[in-house]
């Protein structure tokens, strides 16, 4: 989609957040482009369509508690005219999109940080992308980033009713501008103040790419190792799994279908690796291939550490500039924290700026690890977790990081709230599956709300925590008592009967550890998903869905990069 010639692409809107990747794309398996890629598209157009009315003004604009808003029936109608005619998809789409959500009123609100949270947003604003499109009668050009918007506005004294007009549009949708985040610029020099290319960033973002590629680059006896282990799904998963404990020796954390990807986009692309290398030398003049990637023998902790040891003397200069970076992406997030506490809540253009540095350093620290900033997390989660756009990854980090004491805090915070948000719990149970090791205290959290049939545990935190304990029950047998079990019956046999996800999800636990018991329980044979579970239960092995990370179809089909047997020539 272009805003600047006058269409909309369809199921995009104006939208450049959450933008489903272009099916020409062959060098990505990801659903949605990358975020600080399009969120720079979005500035930099809103600053080409200012430059060229420079006698107007612009209204910036920013929705608030927009997930928590949303009418689940208007997305619902919205969804099913968009996306399909079957019955059978637009009972899913209910079935998805239908939630009590315990802070919000009933019929509202979608739970925010899943994959299709951006899609939905986009389908539910696309009647205020199409009352601000090509054929508005003001002729001001419209950019949206979810709920961000920027309209840039040729004749000053439009900006009044536009204001008025976008304040009621999206009163017919229930949702409001958030005053503390929007404002009138009469001058145009100053909008394009606030959006210049901000060189904090960018240069933060170059140096983290040149500094974490070269480790997807590998060195070529570990390029050996993993090629020979291609066609082998044991094997490379094994591989995988081994050089990820390597690099959280070195306080680097990254999930083993990231770490995959990752390696795979240059593994079989001499040219890439090379190219790439040659770009970051612009950055860092001394960037180069890293040594001794290769890991050791055995995942015993003394020989992954002595890995370590030996990587870190090879690669000095690497260490260093690593380190310089996670300091400088530390302060950057502390600072940027603490000067939000105290801003004035009529200064909006200072807020988004501080915002974005939030997020920008947590996304990069996520990875080069939270430890320095774990307390000041826990403070933005508790007080002010809108500003993190996606907690579901932030929460899962902060568990596969090891900081159990500061998760079981959160969700004791977020249980105990009178008016809790029922999401943010749901998705710190979902959370504790990524613990390195599950204690009595995470396990019975999550079987209590697993099973709970009280009206104070909502759909979504039952869904995450049978989900959890689905995904951890083979890992966790010692742990298993008869009552939790009995529990499980309980729940199944509770009236109202729970919802066919919930049911589904009940049949695969009892099939985990009492596969017997399944056959005490009789399920609607016109559910195509729960006869399913069902017989997967009664085969008494349903934890085999978790033995691999992925299905080795994803590896050899959607992959970036190449595989084995392609050519280089004119490769990406």
């Amino acid at each position: 989609m272009n805003s600047t010639d006058g269409h909309l692409d369809r199921g995009r809107g104006s939208s450049y957040a959450y933008r489903l990747t272009r099916q020409d794309r062959k060098d990505t398996e990801y659903l949605y482009e990358y975020y600080f890629e399009t969120y720079s598209s979005y500035i930099n157009e809103a600053k080409a369509s200012a430059i060229k009315y420079h006698d107007g003004a612009v209204l910036r604009g920013d929705i608030e508690s927009f997930y928590t808003r949303i009418f689940q029936d208007n997305l619902c109608d919205l969804l099913s005219r968009e996306l399909t005619t079957s019955d059978r998809i637009r009972w899913l789409i209910r079935l998805l999109l239908f939630k009590e959500l315990n802070d919000h009123e009933v019929g509202r609100g979608i739970t925010q940080g899943s994959i299709g949270s951006g899609f939905y947003a986009n389908i539910y604003l696309e009647t205020v992308d199409e009352r601000f499109g090509a054929s508005n009668e003001w002729g001001l050009k419209f950019y949206r980033y979810v709920d961000d918007m920027i309209f840039i506005i040729p004749n000053p004294d439009d900006i009044d009713d536009v204001e008025k007009v976008l304040i009621e549009e999206l009163g017919k949708l229930g949702l409001n501008l958030n005053p503390k985040k929007t404002a009138k610029i009469y001058n145009i020099t100053d909008f394009l103040e606030e959006v210049q290319r901000d060189q904090i960033l960018d240069q933060l973002h170059d140096r983290y790419n040149a500094i974490t590629d070269p480790l997807w680059m590998l060195d070529s006896s570990h390029r050996n190792l993993l090629e020979s282990a291609y066609m082998n799904d044991e094997r490379w998963w094994h591989n995988i799994e081994r050089y990820q404990k390597c690099l959280r020796s070195l306080d680097l954390y990254i999930s083993t279908t990231d770490l995959s990807r990752k390696i795979f986009k240059y593994l079989f692309n001499q040219k890439r690796r090379e190219r790439e290398l040659k770009k970051y030398k612009q950055v860092i003049e001394h960037v180069t291939e890293l040594g001794a990637t290769y890991p050791p023998i055995s995942d015993e902790i003394t020989k992954i550490s002595a890995w370590g040891v030996n990587f870190l003397a090879v690669n000095s200069e690497w260490n260093e500039d690593i380190n310089t970076l996670r300091s400088d992406l530390i302060e950057l997030f502390l600072s940027s924290w603490q000067l939000l506490k105290c801003l004035n809540e009529d200064n909006p253009i200072e807020y988004r700026r501080l915002e974005r540095y939030i997020r920008f350093s947590l996304t990069k620290l996520s990875f080069l690890g939270l430890r320095e900033i774990i307390s000041t997390i826990e403070e933005v989660l508790k007080g002010s977790f809108w500003i993190i756009r996606n907690p579901l990854n932030v929460l899962e980090n902060i568990a596969s990081q090891g900081f159990t004491k500061e998760l079981n805090e959160l969700f004791d915070h977020f249980q105990n709230l009178d008016k809790s948000v029922e999401y943010l719990k749901a998705i710190t149970i979902r959370a504790m599956r990524f613990l390195p090791s599950v204690e009595a205290k995470e396990w019975e959290t999550i079987v209590g709300c697993a099973t709970s049939i009280d009206d104070s545990v909502g759909l979504a935190e039952r869904l995450m925590a049978t989900e959890a304990w689905l995904y951890l029950g083979h890992k966790y047998d010692d742990f298993k008592q008869s009552q939790h079990i009995e529990a499980v019956k309980a729940a199944l046999r509770s009236e109202p009967a729970p919802p066919s996800r919930l049911e589904k999800n009940y049949l695969l636990i009892l099939g985990q550890f009492e596969p017997n018991a399944v056959q005490e329980f009789s399920v609607n044979v016109n559910d195509p998903m729960l006869v399913s579970a069902r017989d997967l239960a009664l085969q008494g092995n349903s934890s085999e869905i978790f033995d691999l990370p992925e299905l080795k179809v994803l590896r050899e089909t959607y992959y970036s990069g190449q595989g084995p047997t392609d050519s280089e020539e004119g490769s990406p």
